[in-house]
């Protein structure tokens, strides 16, 4: 491979990579330094996604995720938008929206809770990185949107499918420590 056909690799992988756009953020070793936690959004018609109803859907009994661990412990598909419904919560283990979403704009949000890499969605064989990113604080059953002087413990990312409206959703993301491979999947209707 020549240095020019180098050069110009390196450049088209940083732009992939740093094509998300996120809360505007300076972060030193995982702590929040300064932030604006209402930077870049993402809204359908205007309306952002609420953070306090979808933190209820988060499992009550979390024994079994570790906080001190270095990888993952949760990954999940939380919520489906669309310019036709809005945003409309995903729990925990279903597997199909309940009702059909339309309209121009089609929105995902995943959380994803401990250290890992930047997940992908794909639907209707159409492959997204994370459109948008908010860092998330606090315990998984008390996560909240970063404030200066916290430790990120959670990343909630948004992915962009306007003008899709239905298919099968598959989310997939790799971890820092074991399980090291982590995925879910929705039927958007």
């Amino acid at each position: 491979m020549s240095i020019l056909s180098r050069l110009l690799y390196i450049i088209l992988t940083g732009m992939l990579f740093f094509s998300t756009t996120s809360q505007g953020a300076d972060i030193e070793d995982g702590v929040i330094i300064n932030i604006n936690q209402f930077a870049n959004r993402p809204s359908l018609q205007g309306n952002n996604l609420p953070i306090s109803p979808l933190l209820t859907l988060l499992p009550k009994n979390t024994r079994h995720i570790s906080t001190r661990k270095r990888g993952i412990s949760y990954f999940e598909i939380v919520s489906v938008g669309s310019s036709q419904l809005g945003w409309i919560d995903v729990g925990q283990s279903q597997r199909a929206t309940e009702l059909a979403h339309g309209g121009s704009q089609l929105l995902i949000a995943v959380l994803q809770y401990g250290k890992g890499h930047s997940p992908q969605a794909s639907l209707n064989g159409i492959t997204q990185t994370t459109r948008h990113l908010e860092y998330l604080c606090g315990n998984l059953t008390e996560l909240h949107l970063c404030q200066a002087g916290e430790k990120i413990s959670a990343w909630l990312h948004y992915f962009d499918f306007s003008g899709q409206n239905q298919g099968y959703l598959n989310v997939t993301s790799y971890s820092d420590g074991h399980p090291f491979y982590w995925s879910d999947t929705l039927y958007v209707q």
